[in-house]
């Protein structure tokens, strides 16, 4: 346990209100929570990006200094913004390095460093900071070891245009990560990286618990499901699996609300996918929404849905749908299996089968008591689990854990 109040820089690739998905929420969340237990938290973040169009407002200990490189949505601009990752990567360290000039910090909390580089760390390391990531995917062993090997000219690229980068990101310390789960901890030994010390903190709940599981929701029953709108979160495989349940039972009424971030490409996508399927009136796409309109929108739900098509690390609107008391159906794919555990917490269906999805929807839509039943076992789970009071306790043992070993600048060691 730690026995005095620390000095800690944080450092993530955006911060709300300007955000893409979990993972910066995630960040930001922590930061406050850590500033309410009376740790003094600095938090380094990028830019606010030339898309975004809410209100710009952030309290005085964040820090927009650092530069971010948006994804392309086209071919062309997916290698424009691939080649300026790296000379970004150099100059967010530089302001990193500036912004350290007379101060001094106990710890570097690290989260999602997409986009604007994994070298923006180093001067950190530089200054003898001691470092704890916490990962939510894949992209530090990714960046540092998958790509080299599979993709040679992108190896070309590192150690020839982009080497000062390349050997920049090298000398980062990797030692000590935090993973938002068992599953994806041991994805990072399978792709190579063994760090030193390494912990499971997932992701925690900081709102009142909807206790009131017997309320009455939206009529007629609304699926809602919000996160990033892209591929990999299954939003095709809802939509078929949907457009099956609407042709099995046009009786039945529902209706499916979407929150997030996308790109117009993917969105008119899933426009003709709705539209084929005859559910297109059924269908409604909300967009960007804040913090509070995305709970408001969870409690108010009959269902929620998170159908991924890939190995999600963790799922955080999966406890913050249980934690809302508004019961969950899930895909069976990566982290979910621990959330769920033995608790039979959430009704989950074999991932990418809209058949066995459309099936588990109708179950849930057509019962009441099966419905109350899953959302009383989802907040008896977070309750155990996922409290923002059991996540905070758990990072501050690592962070007692990872300042134990305190390195100098002569004994930066990167494991990778």
């Amino acid at each position: 346990m730690l026995d005095r109040k620390l000095r800690i820089v944080m450092i993530s690739n955006l911060c709300p209100p300007d955000y893409e998905g979990g993972l910066e929420m995630s960040a930001f969340q922590m930061a406050n929570a850590l500033r309410e237990r009376g740790h003094d938290v600095q938090f380094l973040t990028s830019e606010f990006r030339p898309t975004f169009r809410g209100e710009k407002k952030d309290p005085p200990w964040v820090h927009r200094i650092l530069g971010y490189v948006e994804r392309g949505e086209s071919g062309p601009q997916k290698i424009a913004r691939f080649l300026a990752a790296m000379p970004q990567s150099l100059e967010n360290a530089n302001r990193v390095e500036e912004f350290l000039k007379g101060k001094s910090f106990d710890l570097g909390y690290l989260f999602g460093l997409h986009r604007i580089g994994l070298a923006t760390h180093v001067p950190l390391v530089d200054a003898g900071i001691p470092v704890m990531w916490h990962c939510g995917d894949l992209f530090m062993p990714r960046q540092l070891k998958i790509w080299p090997r599979k993709m040679p000219p992108y190896n070309w690229l590192l150690n020839s245009v982009y080497r000062k980068a390349r050997q920049m990101e090298l000398r980062g310390d990797y030692r000590n990560i935090a993973f938002v789960s068992g599953m994806l901890g041991q994805q990072y030994v399978d792709a190579g990286m063994t760090p030193e010390n390494t912990f499971v903190i997932s992701r925690g709940i900081d709102f009142p618990l909807g206790e009131d599981v017997e309320r009455s929701r939206t009529r007629p029953a609304v699926i809602f499901m919000a996160g990033r709108v892209e591929e990999q979160k299954g939003f095709t495989v809802a939509l078929e699996a949907l457009s099956l349940l609407h042709k099995r039972n046009p009786a039945l009424e529902w209706h499916l609300h979407i929150a997030g971030y996308t790109w117009p490409e993917y969105l008119a996508k899933l426009k003709t996918i709705a539209s084929e399927g005859g559910i297109e009136s059924r269908v409604k796409f909300l967009g960007m929404l804040n913090r509070k309109e995305v709970l408001q929108e969870m409690r108010d739900a009959t269902v929620f849905l998170n159908a991924p098509v890939w190995e999600e690390p963790f799922g955080r609107t999966n406890i913050e749908a249980m934690a809302s008391g508004t019961p969950l159906v899930a895909s069976e794919t990566g982290a979910i299996r621990e959330i769920v555990a033995d608790t039979n917490c959430a009704l989950l269906y074999p991932r990418s089968d809209p058949q066995a999805l459309s099936e588990a929807l109708e179950k849930m839509l057509q019962s009441d008591d099966m419905r109350t039943d899953f959302a009383r076992r989802g907040l008896e789970r977070v309750k155990s689990t996922y409290t923002i009071e059991r996540i905070l306790d758990m990072t501050e043992d690592a962070f007692a854990t990872v300042m134990s070993g305190r390195i100098s600048k002569e004994a930066v060691c990167a494991s990778v």
